[in-house]
Parts: C-alpha cells; sequence; structure tokens
C-alpha cells in the first residue's frame, strides 16, 4: 500500500511525529563475536563500523518499510529531544564501493558471519530484514534472529 493509499483509507487515524530512534548496536566489547565468524571482533575496527553505515540504504528503509513515515538520523537523539545538535545529525552515504574498501582495509576482503538480533514486533523485524541483503550485498553474510 502507497502513502497516498494509506492517508485515503485512515482518515479517522491522526498522524503526529514522535521521538523513535531505530538504530543498530554493536557488540564491540568482546575479542570475538558471540554468534558469527571466529577470530577478532570486526566491530571494535571503525572502518568496519562505517563500511555497515554505508551499505545500509536509508531511503529505501524510509520507503519501503516506514511507507514514508519518518525521516533517516544520524544521531541516536532526535530533534525534540533536549540534548539534540543539529551539526552532528549526519549520516554516513550510502556508497557500497567505498564499505567494500573499508572491510578489506580492516581485513575483512571476503567479509565476516554476524547474526543481528532483532525484536520480533513491527516494524522492528521488517527493518532487520531489510538490513540483511544490504549488510550481504557488500560480504557481510547477515542472518536476522527474529
Amino acid at each position: 500500500m502507497t502513502r497516498e493509499e494509506l492517508e485515503r483509507s485512515a482518515k479517522q487515524v491522526v498522524q503526529s511525529a514522535e521521538a523513535r530512534i531505530h538504530y543498530l548496536g554493536f557488540d564491540m566489547l568482546r575479542d570475538e563475536l558471540l554468534y558469527g565468524s571466529k577470530g577478532p571482533n570486526p566491530f571494535r575496527d571503525i572502518r568496519v563500523r562505517r563500511a555497515v553505515a554505508a551499505a545500509i540504504d536509508v531511503n529505501a528503509i524510509r520507503d519501503k518499510v516506514f511507507r514514508g513515515f519518518t525521516q533517516p538520523t544520524g544521531s541516536i537523539i532526535a530533534p525534540p529531544v533536549h540534548g539534540y545538535v543539529k551539526e552532528l545529525d549526519t549520516r554516513q552515504p550510502l556508497d557500497r564501493t567505498a564499505a567494500k574498501r573499508w572491510l578489506a582495509e580492516a581485513g575483512y576482503p571476503n567479509g565476516f558471519e554476524v547474526t543481528l538480533d532483532c525484536m520480533n514486533t513491527a516494524p522492528n523485524s521488517e527493518l532487520c530484514q531489510a538490513i540483511v541483503p544490504m549488510l550481504q550485498s557488500i560480504g557481510i553474510r547477515a542472518r536476522a534472529n527474529l
């Protein structure tokens, strides 16, 4: 269903903004991932974290998962929340070529395996499922654990 169809069919539903942030949290404390490739924890390297950010098409997620009812952000703090700083609200641009280069520079030219632990509720499960093929496109063999 498109955004326009939703708006027409939801005449009695009130639309309003909320300060909800969806984000990926990386396990950077462990020496090795609990659920993924064996060896050093790839998320300890900032190039791997940048590669993940550069692989995720937030506009596609906005349009397909959230049906246009969201605003991509680069901040963990939403604009209406005290402490939000507009100048810090920047995202890594979508650039899968750079993402693959950063993975290679970090020692993962063939990627690695990782399990994403996700909440099993809408829209969280759909978001997680949308991210998996985006990560796979740069060589990170991700699996959604819903």
